[in-house]
């Protein structure tokens, strides 16, 4: 399988990585970037494939290319298939590092596509509009292959190419159906078959997890609705509305990077607020230059009581804190301070945090890149272990 699109990837092949070997298969997973190790990117049966195993890949790749040059990600990709080749699986999951027409995992001829929502991102590579870079993720299509679409309204170029290769598609909204439940615990989805299932509330979108078990009924794997929720249950997502303990306190870590991620961040703060009503929320922020990060500020700005704005050291993609601040200060949105990494971000945010109320106390949020989650990560696994 290939999974492409611009937002909701990870939850889709990490729903399926659980869905798939609680049903006895044999799975293989390659997923990028990686956080703090490059193991993350490999996995088998649900655990990261070790130093040894990767050092032999290299080798061979290495032996094999001659005179031949390999980007990083090339190298990576061939890393996972030579890695897979040897493990006997069942199933095989590819994620699309970027794009999906000319991304090293399109060498590949999967049996069944996956595309999550689409929007714009990458646009110096992969085009301006939805339709140019809809026409990109479609590049992963083959003649006669299934194809689950995950994006409400997917764009017209993505329909067109489904349609020219006669793949078996099951478009979200059309072949399969999802809908929250009125109580707002989980959602429910009505697949292509017409069997119904219940999907958790578990703080991924719930049509890329939707698409997951579409996806899992075209393989013609027999799961019971009770066995689907139960392997859902189990699927989380390294920094995707994670939480992780810095001292006394919680830090809400999300990789959002584009509008439409922070828009669906801000919907999972609200709806986390019903029910657990925070004092303030507390932002450490860092984000790449190339990123519209005027309009994902304007998005969550409502949301934010005070912007912690951090350098990323040594990454010449990272807009400068200043830049954003100056931002920040000419729309009115609050108070912000520039901060030489992330590490220092958090400890002010922990600091401004436990001057709130205790009874409702200030909930930190560190979003804007995979950069800088991964900082913070580094950050608090350094601390906690010291």
């Amino acid at each position: 399988m290939v999974v492409a699109g611009t937002n909701g990837k990870g939850s889709s092949v990490a729903a399926l990585e659980q869905l798939l070997t609680d049903a006895g298969q044999r799975v293989g997973v390659y997923t990028s970037p990686h956080f703090q190790h490059y193991n993350e990117r490999f996995r088998i049966n649900c655990v990261e494939v070790n130093d040894g195993d990767i050092c032999t890949a290299l080798h061979t790749i290495e032996r094999a290319r001659g005179d031949v040059k390999l980007t990083y990600f090339e190298f990576s990709t061939l890393v996972a298939l030579q890695l897979f080749a040897n493990a006997e699986l069942d199933v095989a999951i590819l994620e699309v590092g970027l794009g999906g027409r000319l991304d090293a995992v399109n060498m590949v001829r999967a049996d069944i596509a996956l595309i999550t929502r689409i929007d714009l991102d990458h646009q110096d590579w992969l085009g301006d509009t939805r339709e140019q870079i809809g026409a990109e993720k479609a590049g992963i299509l083959r003649d006669g292959i299934a194809f689950v679409c995950a994006d409400i309204d997917p764009p017209k170029t993505v329909v067109k190419a489904a349609a020219l290769k006669q793949t078996r598609r099951c478009f979200i909204g059309n072949e399969f159906v999802v809908s929250p439940f009125a109580d707002g615990n989980g959602y429910s989805l009505r697949t292509q078959a017409g069997v119904d299932h219940r999907l958790p509330a578990i703080g991924l979108h719930p049509a890329s997890l939707a698409a997951a078990v579409q996806s899992v009924e075209l393989l013609g794997l027999d799961m019971s609705p009770d066995c689907v929720a139960a392997s859902l249950a189990k699927v989380s997502l390294p920094g995707r509305q994670q939480q992780l303990r810095l001292g006394d306190g919680l830090v809400f870590l999300d990789v959002a990077h584009n509008p439409s991620a922070v828009s669906y961040l801000k919907e999972s703060i609200a709806a986390a607020d019903r029910s657990h009503q925070a004092s303030a929320t507390i932002a450490v922020f860092a984000v790449m230059a190339d990123k519209d990060w005027p309009e994902m500020v304007d998005i969550i700005h409502d949301t934010i009581d005070h912007w912690f704005l951090a350098e990323l050291p040594g990454n010449e993609r990272a807009e400068a804190p200043h830049n954003i601040a100056a931002y920040l200060r000419e729309r009115g949105y609050g108070g912000s301070t520039c901060t030489d990494d992330v590490g220092t971000a958090l400890d002010l945010a922990r600091a401004t945090a436990q001057q709130s109320s205790a009874d409702t106390p200030a909930q930190i949020l560190v979003f804007g890149s995979f950069y800088t989650v991964a900082a913070a990560m580094h950050y608090i696994a350094d601390r906690q272990n010291g």
